[in-house]
C-alpha cells in the first residue's frame, strides 16, 4: 500500500513521533510505500536518524496549523503520490481541516495516542491568585471545553474510515465524551516498540531504581521522591536515578536536597543504557495514555512499580507477576512496593524475567500484523464501494 502519515511535527522528541518512525520502518520493510508529512521539524534528530532511508519525509509549506496553501499542498501530495490510505497520527492538534475536505477520496485512519479523557482537569499545587479566580468560573469553562472536545472527536470519527485507540479499555471513555452509541469503526491498536538489540539479564543488573520522563506535575516524580525518602535509609546500597528534564526540575532537586543517592541525569535522547542496568523502573504518573517508556523499560527487564492511575496500564503490567501496581497516589504503599522488591532480590529477578515478555506482545512485528489486517479490511471495503 501507499501510505501517508500526517502529523504536526516530525522528527521530534515524543511518543507520537517515535511510534510513527517505528511503524514507518516496519511498513517499508514489508513492501509498503511510506510518506511522512508534518508542519514542524524539531532540532533533536534522534528519531529522524533512526528512520529507514526508504521513508520520504516532507514538510508543509507553512508551519501554521491550517492555511489554504497547506490544504492545497496536502491534497496535491495525496493525488500525486497516489496515496491509498492516510494515517492521521496527531488527533490532539487541530490540523484536520487541511485533510478532511470535500474533494478527499482517500480513506483516513485517525489515531488517538492518549486516553480519551487525558485532558480532564485536576488540581495543581500552588494556585496563584489568577488561578483561584479562574477556579470560580471553572465549571462553566470546563463544560464548554468538554462539549467542544466531544464535538471534535465526533467529527473525526465521522470522517474517518476507522478510529484507533490504544486500548479497548478506552472505548467507554470515548463513548462518554462523544455521546456515540454506534462505535463499529473503532479499533484498539497498542503502540509498538522496536526490538531491543542488547538486553542485560535481571541477574546482572545494578541496585538502581530508575525514573525516565518529563519532570512535570503529571509524571509524579515528586511522589516518587517522597516514597524514596521512606525507604532510602534502609537500603544504603541502592540509588535512585532520574533521567529527564522539565519545568519542575529545580523544585524536585530542592525536594531531593537532603536525600542520599539521588542522581538527576537530565534529558537523554537514548535512555537504553539506563534501562539496561536498572533493576526497578518507577512509573508514578498521575495520568497517562499508554506509557511507551514503561513498555520500553519492561522490555529491558526493569520491574515496574506503577500507580493505578489509568486503565490501559493493565494491558501492560500484570500485578504480582511482572510488576507491582499500587493504589493511585498512595505514597506509603508505593514505598512498601519499592521496599519489597529491594528486600527480596529473587522476587525482583523473577519479575524482571517476566517483564521482558512484554516484547512479545508489543514488538512492532506483532503490532504490524494487526495493522496489516486493518489495511486489508479497508481495501476490501473500497473494492465493494467501486463495484
Amino acid at each position: 500500500m501507499r501510505l501517508l502519515f500526517y502529523l504536526h511535527q516530525f522528527p521530534a522528541i515524543g511518543g507520537i513521533e517515535t511510534v510513527t518512525a517505528t511503524l514507518a520502518n516496519q511498513f517499508v520493510a514489508g513492501g509498503d510505500s511510506v510518506v511522512v508529512l508534518s508542519h514542524v521539524c524539531n532540532k533533536d534528530n534522534s528519531v529522524g536518524a533512526a528512520l529507514d532511508a526508504k521513508v520520504r519525509v516532507l514538510r508543509m509549506p507553512e508551519a501554521v496549523c491550517v492555511s489554504p496553501s497547506n490544504t492545497a499542498f496536502l491534497q496535491r501530495m495525496i493525488r500525486d503520490n497516489q496515496i491509498d490510505l492516510v494515517i492521521f497520527q496527531d488527533s490532539y492538534v487541530p490540523i484536520e481541516q487541511n485533510l478532511f475536505v470535500p474533494s478527499l477520496r482517500v480513506p483516513v485512519v485517525t489515531c488517538e495516542h492518549n486516553a480519551p479523557c487525558y485532558n480532564r482537569p485536576f488540581a495543581k499545587r500552588g494556585w496563584s491568585v489568577r488561578e483561584c479566580l479562574r477556579r470560580r468560573l471553572w465549571p462553566y469553562w470546563e463544560l464548554r471545553r468538554q462539549r467542544a472536545e466531544g464535538a471534535r472527536k465526533r467529527f473525526l470519527y465521522k470522517k474517518s474510515a476507522f478510529y484507533v485507540l490504544l486500548s479497548n479499555r478506552f472505548y467507554g471513555e470515548f463513548r462518554a465524551i462523544t455521546g456515540l452509541v454506534d462505535t463499529r469503526k473503532m479499533r484498539a491498536l497498542p503502540n509498538p516498540i522496536s526490538p531491543c538489540l542488547s538486553v542485560a539479564s535481571p541477574v546482572e543488573k545494578q541496585n538502581e531504581i530508575l525514573f525516565v520522563g518529563t519532570l512535570n506535575h503529571l509524571k509524579g516524580c515528586d511522589m516518587l521522591l517522597s516514597a524514596w525518602r521512606l525507604v532510602e535509609s534502609s537500603h544504603l546500597d541502592w540509588c535512585l536515578t532520574i533521567v529527564g528534564d522539565g519545568c519542575e526540575r529545580r523544585a524536585l532537586e530542592m525536594q531531593a536536597g537532603d536525600l542520599a543517592r539521588v542522581n538527576f541525569i537530565g534529558y537523554q535522547s537514548d535512555p537504553s543504557p539506563y534501562f539496561a542496568r536498572a533493576k526497578i523502573f518507577a512509573f508514578p504518573s498521575r495520568r497517562e495514555g499508554w506509557g511507551m517508556v514503561l513498555v520500553e523499560a519492561m522490555a529491558y527487564g526493569c520491574v515496574p512499580v506503577v500507580f493505578d492511575s489509568y486503565s490501559a496500564l493493565h494491558d501492560i503490567v500484570s500485578d504480582g507477576r511482572d510488576g507491582i501496581v499500587v493504589p493511585a497516589f498512595d505514597i506509603r504503599m508505593y514505598a512498601k512496593a519499592l521496599d519489597k522488591l529491594i528486600s527480596e532480590p529473587l522476587l525482583c529477578q523473577s519479575y524482571g524475567f517476566e517483564a521482558r515478555a512484554v516484547m512479545r506482545r508489543f514488538d512492532v512485528s506483532a503490532v504490524d500484523r494487526d495493522w496489516q489486517s486493518l489495511f486489508q479490511q479497508i481495501l476490501a471495503e473500497n473494492c465493494k464501494r467501486r463495484e
